[in-house]
């Protein structure tokens, strides 16, 4: 199955869903594990046991029944799985593809903050996990970054790359204890990248033409400009000239 069709299906499943799309879902991402959040609590199963419940009931039950129906919650599915375990979790708000590691932070963390789901993309990161609310997901997806983040220079800034495309970056600031708000700013990241890349290029052949006996001189946008002065020119906009005078001569 291509990845468009199941991300349609994932998008498609709700907890009203019938067992039988459960399984389908399951199988076009490769996912051994789904997680239950619903008016009766947490509760996982893996896909076999949903394979051996479909021979003893059918398909047609819808999700949400799944738990009064099995004996062993998911303490007996989960206690012995790695972390890094995929898991479909399906709750009431919304499914996602997250990992065990994940639905463990969730559940320690306690309650939301009462703004947690502002229409701002915020996340919950304690250093090795990453919760996202409802904006997050809908932006940047429900893992946009692997952690660790790399604190930056400012006190409560921190910066990740996508766990899907290694030159989308995001910058994580600092709201209170472990709250984030996070942005992506790959093309301010390209730009400041491109304005070292020039200033360097610049540096360079003003020492090299300096070294060669050459005068070189900043003019401002508005300063003293001679006919043969270079325009300098940033993002179409004139910030200044260059004044280059004649080679002096070696005694």
């Amino acid at each position: 199955m291509n990845t468009q069709k199941a991300d349609h299906l994932l998008e498609s499943l709700t907890l009203r869903s019938p067992v039988s799309l459960l399984l389908r879902v399951l199988c076009a991402i490769s996912c051994d594990v789904v997680w239950l959040d619903g008016d009766a609590g947490a509760f996982s199963m893996e896909r076999e046991q949903i394979f051996a419940l479909l021979e003893r009931r059918g398909g047609d039950m819808a999700i949400r029944d799944v738990p009064s129906l099995v004996s062993s919650g998911h303490n007996d599915t989960v206690r012995n799985m790695r972390e890094s375990t995929s898991v479909l979790c399906i709750s009431s708000a919304g499914t996602r593809v997250t990992t065990l590691a994940q639905i463990r932070f969730r559940q320690d963390e306690g309650v939301y903050p009462l703004w947690w789901e502002i229409p701002l993309p915020l996340v919950r990161y304690d250093g090795k996990n990453v919760a996202c609310n409802k904006e997050t997901r809908k932006r940047f997806g429900s893992r946009p970054f692997v952690p660790p983040a790399e604190e930056g220079e400012v006190p409560g800034e921190y910066f990740a790359r996508s766990v899907t495309n290694d030159s989308v970056v995001f910058v994580l600031r600092l709201l209170e204890a472990e709250y984030y708000t996070i942005e992506d700013v790959t093309e301010d990241m390209k730009r400041a990248d491109d304005i070292l890349w020039w200033a360097s290029v610049g540096k360079a052949l003003s020492l090299r033409m300096t070294e060669n006996g050459s005068t070189v001189e900043r003019v401002p946008e508005n300063g003293d400009v001679s006919a043969g002065d270079i325009p300098c020119v940033w993002e179409d906009k004139v910030v200044g000239y260059l004044k280059i005078g004649e080679k002096r001569k070696r005694k």
